[in-house]
């Protein structure tokens, strides 16, 4: 799975003109991805990204994935892979479903992997700019510790 990263411009989701057009946030990620796991999402989550979602069904069925892999390339924007498209053939060709979404302001990578992770927007998990704290609400990670399944997490 790629998602393209698509930044809100004006700060705010609802007013944003891309908000309209693809209508799916950063945050949908969370809760798309612990239904694909079989655990519940982080209690701050948002809404599962419904794309997200019926690609899951669609390869899953009614079953859940064993196992999820996400890889997240820091710092690579829309703008960069429709500039140099070649560098990315490895990156694109092999995958199945492309999901575009806007990313919270300011578009840094604490602020949008906090956002990720815990399913919430800045206003809730509390990283607003590029700063490094702990996330101090539930996030896609501590909910799979509470499963009865093992997560891993690896850099």
């Amino acid at each position: 799975v790629f998602w393209w990263e698509i930044k809100a411009e004006c700060g705010d989701l609802g007013a944003c003109p891309c908000w309209e057009v693809y209508n799916m946030s950063l945050d949908s990620v969370c809760a798309a991805l612990c239904h694909a796991m079989g655990i519940s999402p982080p209690e701050h989550a948002g809404k599962g990204n419904p794309e997200l979602l019926r690609y899951i069904g669609s390869t899953a069925g009614e079953g859940k994935f064993d196992r999820v892999f996400i890889y997240n390339p820091d710092a690579i924007g829309r703008w960069i892979i429709e500039k140099y498209p070649e560098l990315f053939v490895e990156a694109i060709v092999p995958c199945e479903v492309e999901i575009p979404l806007v990313c919270p302001m300011p578009s840094v990578t604490p602020v949008c992997f906090a956002t990720m992770y815990s399913g919430a927007q800045p206003e809730v998990h509390g990283i607003r700019k590029y700063e490094k704290p702990v996330v101090k609400i539930e996030t896609m990670a501590s909910a799979r510790r509470l499963s009865p399944r093992p997560a891993a997490a690896c850099r």
